[in-house]
């Protein structure tokens, strides 16, 4: 994803997500997944209210699902 610079506040920034699952059977799926993976964090808006900005960290999680 790229995102420009927001009215002088936050600046431009590129994200990148990214999945990998496995199906090993018909019931099972197992998936290894990435969300702003170029970057430790960034700042997505600031609020004008005095509210604390809004930072987004980079997450990586791993996912079994079973279905019957």
């Amino acid at each position: 994803y790229y995102v420009s610079e927001l009215d002088d506040f936050v600046d431009s920034y590129f994200r990148f997500d990214s999945r990998l699952s496995w199906r090993p059977t018909e019931y099972l799926e197992l998936s290894l997944n990435g969300e702003n993976l170029l970057d430790d964090q960034h700042q997505e808006f600031i609020s004008q209210t005095g509210i604390v900005p809004s930072e987004v960290p980079r997450v990586v999680t791993v996912k079994a699902v079973f279905s019957f």
